[in-house]
């Protein structure tokens, strides 16, 4: 069940990327809260992403304070008291107890198999509460293992088949977020089904060489591909087809709130991730990226304006500085790179600020 739904970052604004950081943190912080510090390792991209769609197509406005980042001594602005958040930190809970059951401790090396077992004891407590907050959550887990095991056993070939148990799931998460608007709820699904589809088949593709081997079911594999190359190069197939048919659905939706961060995450994010942009051998960069040009020494290079660029990946040229909108001189992170940087080393995965030179965007 491991997700890829994170922004794209070489087209994210400096105003998204600071809301996206806030939503993070604020997850982890109601993680913290609410099932404890250890819990707070479960996070991945898809509970920030439940938090951002849920208040955003309901229209709650998040409410945005100064607190201490769980597991640091920094304190960060972070988005709080709303339900998606809530929501959002309940099924990462779920989603990773369920994660520690997806093998067999027969399949795993001794390593692993210790580390489950610290995370099964440790984590327990924190699943059983988001339990009790949710049972519904919890059926639908329940009844994606049941469903994935009958395919197991099964062994079938066909791959809408194979992916139905997690598309199903998906679908019924996804359904959750959205309002009482019937034709809200079934575009939900519908996105959800396709995401759950798409995670699925790249997952499957991955683990084609481990399952082979450990004799595990791989959809794959019982269909006889010639390697692990080929299995990726299907399962990016038809992952960009989903793709494009959620596409397609999610540009009817009604989204009242952070359109422009959820168009990234939702429709630059998920394709990248599908289909990466291939690297170059020489410079490391993909083929597709352009070099950015240099300021002149102009208004912008001299005067008190500050340079306010929509990259926050990084991808500017170093030689690109960023000067403070007061004094005009030199500020202590030089471009939208070095803002990252003086970050910390997570950037968008451990709740680190965008910097104090762009945090006004």
């Amino acid at each position: 069940m491991k997700g890829r739904m994170r922004p794209y970052l070489p087209e994210l604004t400096i105003r998204d990327y600071n809301i996206y950081l806030r939503y993070l943190r604020g997850v982890r912080r109601q993680l913290y809260e609410a099932y404890g510090l250890y819990s707070c390792h479960l996070l991945r991209s898809n509970g920030v992403l439940f938090a951002i769609l849920s208040d955003s197509l309901a229209g709650r406005q998040a409410t945005c304070q100064r607190k201490r980042v769980p597991g640091t001594l920094a304190w960060r602005r972070l988005m709080c008291q709303t339900q998606g958040i809530r929501l959002a930190a309940q099924v990462e809970v779920l989603l990773g107890w369920h994660n520690l059951q997806d093998r067999k401790y027969s399949e795993l090396r001794p390593l692993k198999r210790l580390r489950r077992a610290v995370d099964r004891l440790l984590l327990r407590r924190a699943y059983e509460r988001a339990v009790q907050e949710n049972p519904a959550l919890e059926r639908l887990f329940v009844q994606e293992r049941d469903q994935a095991v009958v395919q197991m056993n099964l062994s079938a070939k066909n791959y809408s088949l194979a992916a139905e148990p997690m598309s199903n799931i998906y679908g019924a998460l996804y359904s959750t977020l959205a309002t009482d608007d019937p034709s809200q709820r079934k575009s939900m699904r519908y996105i959800g089904s396709s995401i759950g589809r798409i995670f699925y088949l790249l997952d499957k593709a991955e683990r084609f060489e481990m399952d082979k081997s450990s004799g595990r079911y791989n959809v794959f594999v019982v269909n006889d591909l010639r390697g692990q190359a080929a299995a990726v190069e299907n399962a990016r197939r038809q992952a960009l087809a989903a793709a494009n048919d959620l596409i397609r659905v999610y540009s009817m939706l009604d989204i009242k709130l952070n359109r422009g961060l959820l168009d990234n995450i939702m429709l630059l994010g998920l394709h990248h991730a599908v289909d990466p942009p291939v690297l170059s051998a020489k410079t490391g960069r993909s083929h597709e990226a352009k070099p950015s040009k240099k300021l002149g020494h102009g208004l912008l290079r001299h005067c008190g304006g500050a340079v306010r660029r929509t990259d926050a990946a990084g991808s500017c040229d170093p030689h690109c500085h960023v000067h403070c909108a007061c004094s005009g001189g030199l500020s202590c992170c030089h471009g939208v790179r070095g803002v990252r940087d003086a970050a910390g080393f997570d950037g968008l995965c451990g709740s680190q600020p965008a910097g104090t030179a762009v945090r006004a965007g």
